[in-house]
């Protein structure tokens, strides 16, 4: 019987197929606005604890918008996140990234979101120009109160508020630090300070985000079948049939 003895080529082939099995891949981003980049949309996908990530822009801020503008666009659309660039009030600073990541949809009624239980509070504060993230308490009382909604706030994270976009045009608000935190509960808030800092508000998007974990198992499943074919092609693997001893 004709033996067939495997080549370096065939094991960097079989290996390759492997490799192809469970591949990593970044997060991609659709419509996308001029906030959110590869490398932060990464970041953020990280954060939540899921792979293959397709952020979707769904709203983006336009002069004139009102905080009913915001809520027609991404109210009852599941989970999103919600990048803003913020500086204090009154001040010539520059501009920080900071958002959040709710779990749940937005809402124009409905007032506080309250999450009782520790495994509900997995929304999210950050600020990626800093590399800050700040998650909801989950041992005390405080981190219950998830967001805020109402047609008259944009988004709001947290009660007090962790970030609070409380102006009706959209441009103004405020952060502290309550409901979220760095984990020691120290009262800082994601801008450094103790207490609540008035901020302005230069735009705003937000992302919904929809999950592909089905597609590395189909590409792999694709792949291996051509890499068969090609080398049953190419005569690699020895033919089966009709073989004499």
């Amino acid at each position: 019987m004709k033996t067939f003895r495997l080549t370096n080529w065939h094991r960097n082939a079989i290996a390759l197929f492997a490799l192809s099995v469970t591949p990593t891949y970044a997060a991609a981003i659709v419509n996308g606005g001029s906030l959110l980049n590869v490398a932060n949309a990464d970041k953020l996908a990280n954060w939540v604890g899921v792979s293959g990530v397709i952020f979707t822009d769904i709203y983006t801020f336009k002069p004139g918008d009102t905080t009913i503008a915001w809520h027609s666009a991404v109210d009852n659309k599941g989970p999103t996140f919600t990048l803003i660039t913020a500086r204090v009030s009154g001040s010539t600073g520059a501009f920080q990234l900071i958002g959040g990541y709710n779990p749940q949809s937005w809402a124009s009624t409905g007032g506080l979101v309250v999450t009782r239980t520790a495994s509900d509070r997995t929304a999210f504060i950050f600020d990626l120009t800093t590399n800050v993230i700040q998650r909801q308490v989950t041992d005390s009382a405080v981190g219950q109160y998830q967001t805020y909604r109402d047609i008259s706030y944009g988004p709001v994270f947290g009660w007090g508020y962790d970030i609070g976009v409380t102006g009706s045009n959209l441009q103004s608000g405020a952060i502290t630090q309550y409901s979220y935190s760095l984990g020691n509960q120290t009262g800082v808030n994601l801008f450094g300070a103790v207490g609540s800092t008035s901020i302005e508000i230069g735009s705003i998007e937000t992302y919904t985000l929809t999950t592909v974990a089905e597609l590395p198992n189909l590409v792999s499943t694709a792949f291996g079948i051509w890499l068969l074919v090609w080398m049953r092609h190419k005569k690699i693997f020895p033919r089966l049939t009709n073989q004499k001893a």
